[in-house]
């Protein structure tokens, strides 16, 4: 169950350590100053449902057999705790005195028969694991089961070792996959319950339960999984319009530092839990204006926006859904911050209306829009009025934003503004396996393959994931390990990245490049150049027969940067640095226009095998659509569409006189679209919001062939002729 609880006396902002902070200076949940966490495990397998009394009131309520509850905070020190039957006074099965420690977080499991039931307190540690790996304990709360072992199905490890009643395992870091367990009896390979399937999530801490009776008793045995921790990300957008720069305290430590108003921070990354926050003027100790505590939910993104006036400041707290979008969308929300400011529409250029009568303090929900450039206006609810035109908001592929309306709309200082927000989307990454002596591999991250047996010299296409923290780890191909390579990569919104296993086998390390993958202009290519060419020295490539050095003095794991070139075919020669001495002749080297090209140098110099070799990667191409229609065309005016993003190039072709009529202008952007006066009725590409195609609509020829209709110019039939004399196609390549 997914929750968020606010206990407020004015919240607004939030949180907490940034996302490459050391693990420890993480808080965890029970950090505060004076509270501890508990909550109650039932465990008693013949046992009702009960209640719990902490000091003589109901702190938890009617818990069945095999329930795990939620943390409850509590001020540290000792308290009475009781057990009875849900919603009865007695009798009293538990009392026990527990002392509570300040930032300590625990589990008070009721165990064995109800004959003998009995307290188990357990202090948990909820500190987020590394990245790619969870944390996992086993406790043994079957009452009649001897000691056991929990181990991996199929002849895989034991992860917990002889196991008695009443005994807990330590937190074992394992990585962050699924797994098939088995419980054993100990040190036997006798099964007593299988468990496949197990799941667990990167990052998240696990609490495993064995319950009920194993000798044949009801309830049978069984095995209770608890998420007891795991990340949740939190921001803080600063929206309240005359309210001055802040300071964000967590649990009493800064967290974050002189927020100043439309900031939007990056995500923190905090265990799931109770936080105590609190707001003051930035580099000053008070006074607290902001003192709340929030209730944050494993694996859920939150944004908590300070809205309103000072004199009114509260909190807007948002559930962020940052799930990337399809290829060739973004995802966009609206928030209206402007406190004074009325129900608003977002309308599009053409006039869509995009969000509708949104009041302040509302958010709409995430909608999918084609990734390209808009302009927009914000209008008064079902009007025409316009209050804020934005004349050009640019939305990439697969990112999700927020656009916040912010500052005073009648005449306030600051005015009226839209805030845009990019929150979270795809980074891209490819793998290139270049270490010459090392087999084919898989590539794992965060524990499940996502590059499956890459041989050596392979270089994989892109594979998009959310931008964060992975663990990236390189494997024989179809096998669990060992593991040649283990590194954790931070990848960022809207980036590209290559991943090279370099070196020997013996050395074996990974080289990690962030990669421009800009469209070159018209008629260049980019080219870069990576020695990964174990025990080649420093190395120059230049352009045979005298040409020009284009990468000069590149030693083993250095890069070239991207070089712009004339587009064309070359002869290009592998030097050692500053002489003439070729190693490596490339002859024939195509390099076409608007593309980007990789060249890495691998293999053995020195007479090993496989001997030096040079491999070419096309990392990125300009889309160059080209419309080819086969009848005649006569010569025609421009005409002008506007922006027009989706292609690079359009053309038509006169199927008679192979004659090109080019429609897109790169000078300005702008497509000029050839029609004819004459013996065809017209020609049209049509465009919404200056970005994406409404329609298509081609012109007949003077005879009035019969043809694939797509629709109509000004009243008159655009269709494709098809005839034997006038051979038809009509395709984009």
């Amino acid at each position: 169950m997914k929750r968020l609880t606010i206990f407020l006396f004015a919240l607004t902002a939030l949180m907490a350590l940034a996302l490459n902070t050391a693990q420890a200076a993480e808080p965890t949940a029970a950090d505060s100053q004076a509270n501890a966490r508990v909550r109650v495990a039932h465990a008693s397998p013949d046992a009702p449902a009960v209640d719990v009394l902490v000091d003589g009131a109901v702190a938890f309520a009617n818990i069945p057999f095999e329930e795990i509850t939620n943390y409850a905070a509590l001020p540290a020190g000792t308290y009475n705790i009781q057990v009875v039957p849900a919603g009865q006074p007695g009798p009293v099965v538990i009392e026990a005195d527990l002392t509570l420690a300040a930032g300590t977080d625990y589990t008070v499991a009721a165990i064995n028969t109800l004959a003998n039931i009995e307290p188990l307190v357990m202090i948990d540690n909820n500190s987020l694991p590394a990245v790619g790996n969870a944390h996992v304990r086993f406790v043994h709360a079957s009452p009649d089961a001897p000691a056991v072992d929990i181990a991996v199905a199929n002849g895989g490890p034991v992860l917990f070792g002889n196991v008695a009643f009443g005994e807990v395992g330590d937190y074992l870091p394992v990585a962050a996959t699924t797994y098939d367990l088995e419980v054993r009896i100990a040190g036997t390979n006798t099964v007593v319950l299988s468990l496949p399937g197990i799941a667990l999530a990167n990052r998240t801490v696990y609490t495993v339960f064995a319950t009920g009776f194993a000798l044949g008793g009801q309830p049978a045995l069984n095995a209770v999984l608890v998420a007891d921790a795991g990340p949740t990300r939190v921001r803080v957008v600063h929206a309240s319009p005359d309210a001055p720069a802040v300071d964000v305290l967590v649990n009493g430590a800064a967290a974050f530092t002189n927020i100043p108003f439309e900031d939007v921070t990056d995500y923190a990354i905090l265990p799931s839990g109770n936080y105590q926050v609190q707001v003051v003027p930035a580099g000053q100790p008070g006074p607290v204006v902001i003192d709340a505590y929030l209730d944050l939910e494993a694996g859920t993104d939150y944004t908590v926006a300070a809205v309103n006036t000072l004199a009114n400041i509260e909190p807007l707290v948002l559930v962020d859904n940052n799930d990337l979008p399809q290829d060739g969308w973004a995802h966009v929300r609206f928030v209206h911050a402007s406190p004074d400011a009325p129900a608003v529409d977002i309308a599009g250029e053409g006039g869509n209306i995009i969000f509708s009568n949104v009041a302040f303090k509302e958010a709409t929900a995430y909608t999918p829009l084609l990734a390209g450039t808009y302009g927009a206006e914000v209008r008064l609810a079902g009007t025409n009025t316009v209050v804020l035109s934005i004349p050009s908001v640019t939305v990439d592929n697969q990112i999700v934003y927020t656009v916040f309306a912010t500052g005073f709309a009648l005449g306030g200082q600051p005015e009226l503004n839209a805030v845009v927000s990019a929150d979270a989307g795809a980074a891209r990454v490819r793998v290139a396996h270049l270490s010459p002596d090392a087999p084919a591999v898989d590539v794992r991250v965060n524990g499940a393959v996502a590059f499956a047996n890459v041989p050596f010299e392979e270089i994989t296409d892109y594979a998009a994931l959310p931008n964060g923290a992975y663990l990236v780890e390189v494997v024989p191909a179809g096998q669990p390990g060992p593991v040649v390579i283990s590194a954790v990569l931070d990848l960022q919104l809207g980036t590209d990245y290559t991943v090279a296993a370099v070196n020997t086998l013996a050395n074996i390390q990974p080289l990690v490049l962030v990669d421009d993958n800009t469209i070159p202009m018209a008629g260049k290519a980019h080219v870069r150049f990576l020695h990964a060419s174990p025990d080649a020295p420093a190395v120059d490539i230049a352009v045979a027969n005298g040409g020009p050095v284009l990468f000069s003095n590149i030693a083993f794991t250095e890069v070239g940067g991207y070089l712009p070139v004339d587009a064309g075919t070359y002869d290009l020669e592998v030097r050692l640095a500053g002489t003439n001495t070729v190693v490596l002749s490339l002859p024939g080297i195509l390099l076409q226009a608007k593309t980007v090209y990789t060249v890495y140098a691998t293999g053995f110099a020195l007479g090993g095998t496989p001997t030096l070799n040079a491999v070419i990667s096309r990392d990125a191409a300009g889309i160059k659509p080209v419309l080819e229609v086969n009848f005649l065309f006569d010569d025609g005016d421009g005409y002008n569409l506007n922006n027009f993003t989706l292609y690079s190039n359009l053309s038509f072709v006169d199927g008679n006189n192979d004659t090109g009529y080019w429609i897109f202008q790169p000078t300005n952007d702008r497509l000029y679209f050839a029609y004819n006066n004459g013996g065809c009725d017209g020609a049209y590409l049509g465009a919404v919001n200056g970005n994406s195609i409404a329609g298509l609509y081609i012109c007949r020829d003077g005879s009035g062939q019969a043809g694939i209709w797509f629709g109509t110019v000004n009243g008159a039939t655009a269709q494709l002729p098809v005839s034997n004399d006038v051979p038809a196609s009509f395709w984009a390549r």
